[in-house]
């Protein structure tokens, strides 16, 4: 029969796999963006479910997979009650929450049958403080780098190049770098290479003033 034991290592495990997905991760950040924005500081809650013990995975609450939500301590206790609210606020450390992270709980059930007397139902939750993508500082990267980088990928061939703004772990304020030295490099007249830049309204692209007579804006929506 399974424990509140099994219950706390499937919950680690299925977190551990969540939390390497950089995909899932950005896709979730950009959505507590939004939230945070509009009401406040708070945390991620996950919800699992259900643990099903035949094949020991969580059975989703929401059809369309997994939800975040973004709770304070008040709207904790209004939509969870009693064990499941207090288990998921005492899993909390809001002051040693570290810069450009936010925390995320993950919450398990378990229904361990109706032939179970006492502590029929479990409660578990395992609490993480997650990176934001989106706060990554780009690399450092010098004119003198990327001039070099282009110029190889010019001998190789290379003449469209995406420059993406739209994760600043990708671009950043490297923009203006990439940007200047294409310019310079097709003024010498041998270097040509047509751009397109990549962006979002959460990211928009900073062009220069002075380079922006050379570019033009297209919206897909």
């Amino acid at each position: 029969m399974y424990t509140g034991v099994d219950l706390q290592r499937a919950i680690t495990d299925f977190g551990n796999q969540l939390f390497d997905d950089p995909d899932v991760i950005k896709q979730t950040f950009s959505h507590i963006h939004k939230m945070k924005k509009e009401f406040g500081n708070g945390y991620g809650l996950i919800n699992l479910g259900c643990l099903n013990p035949e094949s020991g995975e969580f059975t989703l609450p929401a059809k369309k997979g997994l939800e975040t939500f973004w709770l304070d301590r008040e709207s904790t206790g209004e939509f969870f009650t009693g064990e499941a609210a207090s288990k998921i606020l005492e899993s909390i450390n809001f002051d040693d929450c570290p810069p450009s992270h936010e925390i995320f709980v993950l919450l398990g059930f378990l229904d361990r049958g109706a032939e179970v007397k006492n502590d029929r139902y479990l409660t578990a939750t395992q609490s993480a403080f997650v990176r934001d993508p989106f706060k990554i500082k780009p690399s450092s990267i010098t004119e003198k780098q990327i001039e070099k980088r282009l110029r190889r990928m010019h001998s190789q061939g290379i003449r469209l190049l995406v420059l993406d703004t739209s994760n600043p772990d990708y671009m950043g304020k490297n923009l203006a770098k990439w940007l200047r030295v294409l310019k310079r490099l097709a003024q010498q007249g041998d270097k040509h290479f047509s751009i397109m830049v990549n962006s979002s309204e959460e990211h928009p692209s900073e062009i220069p003033q002075d380079l922006k007579d050379y570019s033009c804006t297209i919206n897909f929506t």
